[in-house]
C-alpha cells in the first residue's frame, strides 16, 4: 500500500501540472475581474502601493473604486517585481499556493482521517473538473479558489481541534481564517453557521462557547481584521462604504451586472457542466453516511463537510446576484463527498467476482482518463476570448509582422483594463510606445489598433483609413483622412 501510494502522489503531481500549469499563460488576461487583479498588482509592484482608484495608473481607465483585500495582491505584485508583468507572473504564484494546500490536505486526509486515499480523490475530482479550472477559477489569476482554499483549510483545522483537543488546531484555524479574510472580506464567514450546526449536531455546542480558546482565537483574528479594514479606509476614505454596497449589502439584496439565476442555480450548475462526472458519485457518498461500520472519523467529517455546504448553499442562494464562482468554496466539500462516493464503490467491489469488480473499477478509470483528457484539450486550444481580450495575440502577430513598428495608440471604449494591462507591458519591457485612448477624436496620421465595434464604427464614421493589419475583429488603422460629416 505503501509503494501504492507514491505511484499515487507522484501521479498527482503529474495531473497537477498538466491541469494548473500547462500552458497557463497561453490564455490572454481576462477582462473585468483578472484585469482588475493584474492592475492592482502592476501598481503595488511599481509604486510599492495598494491602488484605490484605476485612474491613478490611466486618467482613461474607468473610476472603479478598489473593494478588494490586499494579501493575494501583495504576493501577485512581488511575482511582478521578480518575473515581469505577464499572464504566467499573475497566474503561477496562485497555483503554487493551491498545490502546496492540496499537499496539505492528502496529508490531512492521512494522518487525521487514516485514509490518504480519500484526500488523493478529492484533490484528483477537483484536478479534473472543467468548472473549478475554467475562467474565473484555478487556473486564472483571480483570487476565489485560493481564498475557497484557504476557508477549506480553515475547517479541516478546526475539526482537528475537536477531535484533539490540541491548542495548536485552534490557532491554525484561526490563521487560515485570517488569510480568508484578508483574501475575501467578510465572505469568509460563510462556513460558520455550518461549524455552529455540526457542533450542535454532536452536542458540543455548548462546551466550545464557554472554552476560553475560542474567544482568545476569535478576538485576534477579529482584532487583526478589523485593523487592516481600519487602515484601508484611512488610507482610502469610503472603501468600507463602496465595500458594503458593491461586494456584500448591495449584491446580496438585488442583481447586479445581469447575474441572476434561482435557488437551484449552483446545484445545476454542479450537476449540468462544472463538476461532471464527480457530481454523480456525490449521492453515493451521502449514503455511505448510513454505513454504521464505516471509520468514524470518515463519517464525522462528511457530516461536517454537509453542514458548512448547506451553511454556504443557503446563504448564496438567497442572493439576488448569483455567479458561478460565488460557489467556488463549496467545490472542496463537495468534491470530499465525491471522492468518499467514490471510494465507497472501490469497497463494495472489492470482493465481487470478476468481470464485474474489473468493469467497476475501469468505468470509474474512465471517468478519470476522460475528465483529464478534457482538461489537457482546453489548456491545449484556445478557449472562447472575447473581442475585449484579443489585444495579446494581436501585438504579438504584430511584433512578428513589423517588428519596427511600436509608436500607435489602442482605442477602447469599453471597461479597457485588459487592454490597458498590455499597452503597460508592451511599454514597460519591449520599449513600445502605445497610447491607451478612449474616445473617437483622432489626428491624421495615426495608427490605431481597435478592436471593438464602438470604437471602431466612429472611426469609419468619421475618417477616412488605410488597413495595416488585421487579427480576427481587430485592425490596425492609419488616420488618412477626415470625411465629411457633421458627425
Amino acid at each position: 500500500m505503501k509503494g501504492a501510494s507514491i505511484v499515487a502522489i507522484i501521479g498527482l503531481l503529474v495531473v497537477s501540472y498538466f491541469s494548473l500549469f500547462h500552458k497557463i499563460g497561453k490564455e490572454p488576461i481576462r477582462i473585468w475581474d483578472e484585469s482588475l487583479f493584474a492592475l492592482r498588482a502592476t501598481y503595488m509592484a511599481e509604486n510599492n502601493a495598494y491602488m484605490p482608484n484605476f485612474n491613478k495608473l490611466h486618467p482613461a481607465l474607468p473610476d472603479h473604486r478598489n473593494t478588494k483585500m490586499p494579501l493575494l495582491t501583495m504576493v501577485q505584485a512581488a511575482s511582478f517585481k521578480v518575473f515581469g508583468l505577464g499572464e504566467r507572473s499573475l497566474r503561477i504564484p496562485l497555483s503554487i499556493i493551491l498545490v502546496a494546500c492540496f499537499g496539505y490536505f492528502i496529508f490531512f486526509a492521512k494522518n487525521t482521517l487514516g485514509n490518504i486515499w480519500i484526500g488523493l480523490f478529492t484533490v484528483l475530482g477537483l484536478l479534473t473538473a472543467q468548472g473549478f479550472l475554467g475562467d474565473h477559477m484555478a487556473r486564472f489569476g483571480d483570487h476565489d479558489v485560493v481564498f475557497g482554499m484557504f476557508l477549506f483549510l480553515s475547517v479541516c483545522f478546526y475539526y482537528r481541534y475537536i477531535q484533539n483537543n490540541q491548542r495548536k488546531d485552534i490557532y491554525l484555524f484561526g490563521v487560515f481564517m485570517l488569510l480568508s479574510l484578508l483574501t475575501k472580506s467578510i465572505l469568509a464567514f460563510q462556513f460558520v453557521p455550518g461549524i455552529i450546526l455540526y457542533l450542535a449536531i454532536k452536542k458540543r455546542l455548548q462546551e466550545q462557547i464557554k472554552n476560553p480558546s475560542t474567544y482568545i482565537v476569535a478576538g485576534a483574528v477579529l482584532l487583526v481584521f478589523i485593523g487592516v479594514l481600519g487602515y484601508l479606509e484611512s488610507c482610502f476614505p469610503g472603501f468600507l462604504e463602496r465595500t458594503w454596497s458593491y461586494e456584500l449589502g448591495g449584491r446580496y439584496s438585488k442583481t447586479i451586472e445581469g447575474h441572476e439565476g434561482g435557488f437551484f442555480y449552483f446545484l445545476q450548475l454542479w450537476a449540468t457542466e462544472s463538476f461532471l462526472p464527480w457530481f454523480v458519485f456525490a449521492p453515493v457518498g451521502l449514503y455511505a453516511l448510513l454505513d454504521k461500520k464505516g471509520d468514524e472519523r470518515i463519517l464525522d467529517f462528511i457530516r461536517l463537510m454537509c453542514c458548512i455546504m448547506l451553511s454556504a448553499y443557503l446563504i448564496f442562494s438567497f442572493s439576488q446576484t448569483k455567479t458561478f464562482w460565488y460557489a467556488t468554496p463549496m467545490y472542496y466539500p463537495l468534491a470530499f463527498i465525491s471522492a468518499f462516493g467514490v471510494w465507497h464503490i472501490m469497497l463494495a467491489t472489492r470482493n465481487v467476482t470478476a468481470p464485474w469488480k474489473y468493469i467497476s473499477n475501469g468505468l470509474l478509470l474512465l471517468c478519470f482518463l476522460m475528465s483529464l483528457s478534457n482538461v489537457i484539450d482546453k489548456n491545449i486550444n484556445a478557449s472562447n476570448v472575447g473581442k475585449d481580450e484579443q489585444y495579446k495575440f494581436f501585438l504579438k502577430k504584430l511584433e512578428k509582422d513589423s517588428p519596427t513598428l511600436k509608436t500607435f495608440s489602442i482605442a477602447d471604449n469599453n471597461f479597457g483594463t485588459s487592454a490597458y494591462f498590455y499597452t503597460h507591458q508592451y511599454n514597460k519591457h519591449k520599449n513600445y510606445d502605445i497610447e491607451f485612448r478612449k474616445g473617437s477624436k483622432f489626428e491624421i496620421g495615426e495608427i490605431i489598433m481597435v478592436c471593438l465595434n464602438n470604437t471602431m464604427d466612429p472611426i469609419y464614421t468619421k475618417y477616412e483609413t488605410k488597413q495595416l493589419n488585421q487579427f480576427k475583429m481587430c485592425k490596425l488603422l492609419e488616420i488618412v483622412g477626415r470625411k465629411n460629416t457633421d458627425n
